[in-house]
């Protein structure tokens, strides 16, 4: 009995067969041709990984560029900006009956560049020492009898040149009885505040509006002002 043959299964599909009988019959420039031709194509596909590479390269430069240039710029409008702010703080006048006292506040803007729409109010407060001056204390103060005659208190609206000085004074204020407010006052009970804010934009980006609050604590040892623990800010 002849043993049957079992046909042992092609390892290449009759695609690749046809492929294989046709490259073998092809003639030296049909071969060439498709040489080059996978060539071309493998050149292309290293092109454009290379191309998309330096893509991706030159997309995070311009990213670190651009960062650059946003710094720059927040710098030199940091460094070229107005800083208006109050370096001394006086009162006018003495403290007795009958006797009209002003604040003097004077202002310089010692920025680089002008300060443009500012605006300034100054007044003077008597405060009990359970309830100091906050952060938030509008200007004028609302119960100054001085305030009702000039609403607005103490306001200008102008340009500050760099290096420039400029005084605030608040509307005349009389405190009475001195007799018996004096003694509070050098005790500590009450305190007499000057204090007030300021705002203003410049020119770099006039669409910003800063603003600077100052305050004063009256020191009847010294005839001078403390700072005060609040409503001293600047942006």
């Amino acid at each position: 009995m002849t043993p049957t043959k079992t046909p042992v299964a092609s390892d290449e599909s009759d695609e690749k067969k046809s492929l294989r009988r046709s490259w073998k019959s092809s003639g030296p420039v049909a071969k060439l041709t498709v040489v080059f031709a996978g060539v071309a194509a493998a050149a292309t596909v290293a092109y454009v990984l290379i191309a998309a590479s330096q893509l991706y390269v030159m997309s995070g430069q311009l990213s670190q560029m651009q960062q650059t240039l946003d710094q720059n710029k927040t710098a030199n409008a940091r460094e070229l900006r107005p800083y208006v702010s109050v370096n001394k703080m006086e009162l006018l006048g003495e403290l007795k009956d009958g006797q009209i006292v002003h604040g003097k506040v004077d202002v310089t803007n010692s920025g680089r560049t002008p300060a443009i729409g500012l605006q300034g109010c100054a007044d003077l407060v008597i405060k009990p020492n359970s309830e100091p001056i906050t952060d938030a204390f509008p200007c004028p103060a609302p119960n100054n009898p001085g305030a009702k005659l000039q609403p607005t208190g103490e306001r200008s609206v102008f340009a500050l040149g760099s290096g420039n000085p400029f005084t605030l004074m608040t509307t005349g204020t009389s405190i009475s009885p001195v007799d018996k407010l004096l003694p509070i006052l050098s005790s500590g009970g009450l305190r007499l505040y000057l204090y007030g804010d300021i705002s203003y934009s410049d020119l770099i980006s006039p669409e910003n509006v800063h603003h600077s609050t100052f305050c004063g604590r009256y020191n009847p040892a010294t005839k001078g002002f403390d700072v005060c623990e609040k409503h001293n800010r600047m942006d």
